[in-house]
């Protein structure tokens, strides 16, 4: 079951094959002009949008945003609720859909218990003249008024009491918690901030403080629960120095489920096939003590040493200098091998340089950045590559695509960042992934910056590598010579 609004009006659109929101969503970059679309399948929602569109979820008359967008394809899933009430727009056009009709006026009925109000031991005696004149019956209304009136007053208060008025606040609040976690599925940056409003009336509202509290202390538990933070006591997953006796650090680089790891000190590089747990030593050259940096392919291990990049054969164990020292590097902080080619951050230089592999070897170092523009990577502290390159500071993310810089914002985190220090980015990945030193924890974004989750890590080890394979469900932390595991959930 689908239900789209496009602009201009009257556009046919077929989402018969459409089974994911992988698939909507290329669907939908193949669409012209603005489009809104809800695609329900086995009790999943998918929405899209594209061009000048939105959707929004119809809560308490308020119209709540869950996808919008100005151009770009953009999209969500999350678990269907009967109840809910979508008003997707495009362009100039506006529907209201829900995924399970109701009657009309279904859910605005309120059921409210009557209170019974009686007076319990009295026993009023009739008089013994039963000819009761008009005065008389006049005195006897107003004293039954008089008790009916004290009776209300006394209700009244009882009902104001302050553990009465509590309860009253709690149950409208808990109503809106309840709100936000549904729209969770679909919009976890809205839904904590619902929770976070309701903390906040909590907090202010004048009544009994025990229950308040206890009250805060469960959307406490559930804005957890929405950023899906989790707090890990990692296990050693492997220990290079069972390969080799003696190593002590060094970087390493993850690609399809093996770990390199080179121990500058003793200028050994190991590799670890993380599905059975085996590591080896691959080479060693007293040229490749105190390098920084590691990278490579499948079958290749790029090291840069002293004298240039060194490339060793992981089925031979052959080593070549590929790319010799050149005069155009002045502090190179990161080097990653992609597609073929190597790019290296100059901190210094401000600049990213890009060696092209060709059928002769690597060609000089050639400007990646276009001209023009500006950078400051006086303080980075890494790079990644996934088709864009993304290059770590303490405090942010610089994007860069095809030469040019992107805007690119960390959104929806529950602190700001302490210090970045690790990037997790590849083709391979849907996610990215950033170690926050200062704050010692993994943070999950999608590629747009959207915070998604983050796994705060126990002790104090210092983590100088951070590798994920997603089919594999694990993050790997290199801490000197070991491995440590964390369970993606």
């Amino acid at each position: 079951m689908y239900f789209y609004v496009t602009d201009p009006e009257g556009g046919f659109l077929n989402l018969d094959t459409v089974t994911s929101l992988f698939d909507l969503k290329n669907t939908l970059s193949t669409v012209n002009g603005d489009v809104a679309v809800i695609l329900i399948i086995d009790n999943i929602s998918y929405l899209g949008v594209k061009g000048r569109s939105g959707i929004f979820l119809k809560r308490e008359g308020k119209e709540v945003p869950v996808v919008t967008t100005d151009d770009k394809v953009v999209g969500a899933s999350g678990r269907n609720n009967a109840h809910n009430i979508f008003i997707l727009k495009a362009g100039s056009n506006s529907k209201e859909y829900t995924s399970e009709p109701k009657s009309p006026g279904f859910g605005l009925q309120k059921l409210i218990p009557k209170k019974d109000f009686y007076l319990k031991g009295w026993n009023i005696k009739p008089p013994v003249n039963l000819n009761i004149n008009k005065k008389a019956a006049g005195v006897i209304l107003v004293i039954i008024f008089l008790i009916y009136a004290v009776f209300r007053q006394v209700s009244y208060r009882l009902e104001n009491d302050r553990g009465i008025k509590t309860d009253r606040e709690i149950a409208k609040v808990e109503e809106k918690v309840n709100a936000a976690m549904e729209l969770a599925m679909l919009n976890k940056v809205l839904a904590r901030e619902n929770l976070e409003a309701q903390k906040k009336s909590l907090q202010s509202f004048d009544g009994d403080q025990k229950k308040i509290l206890a009250e805060i202390t469960k959307i406490d538990a559930k804005i957890k629960e929405v950023l899906a933070i989790n707090s890990i006591n990692p296990e050693i997953f492997y220990d290079f120095s069972l390969a080799k006796e003696g190593v002590v650090q060094g970087p390493g680089y993850y690609l399809d489920g093996k770990l390199s790891f080179l121990d500058k000190n003793s200028g050994t590089l190991l590799s670890l096939d993380v599905k059975n747990k085996s590591g080896k030593v691959v080479a060693a050259d007293e040229k490749f003590r105190n390098s920084e940096f590691v990278s490579g392919t499948t079958d290749r291990v790029y090291v840069f040493g002293s004298e240039g990049i060194f490339r060793v054969n992981l089925s031979n164990s052959k080593k070549d200098l590929v790319i010799k020292k050149s005069d155009k590097w002045q502090e190179v902080t990161s080097m990653v091998a992609f597609a073929g080619n190597i790019y290296l951050l100059d901190k210094k230089a401000d600049q990213i340089w890009k060696h092209v592999s060709t059928d002769a070897g690597f060609t000089e170092p050639k400007n990646y950045l276009v001209s023009g523009i500006e950078v400051d990577f006086s303080n980075a502290t890494g790079m990644n590559i996934n088709g864009s390159i993304f290059v770590t500071d303490p405090g942010k993310i610089q994007k860069f695509t095809q030469g040019r810089k992107e805007d690119f914002n960390l959104l929806g985190l529950d602190k700001p960042v302490g210090k970045i220090t690790q990037i997790a980015a590849s083709d391979d990945l849907e996610n990215i992934y950033l170690w926050d030193e200062l704050n010692r924890r993994v943070i999950v974004v999608s590629e747009s910056g959207q915070y998604l989750s983050q796994y705060i890590i126990m002790g104090d080890s210092i983590i100088n590598g951070l590798f994920v394979d997603e089919t594999l469900n694990k993050i790997f932390l290199l801490s000197g010579a070991k491995v440590y595991g964390v369970d993606l959930k």
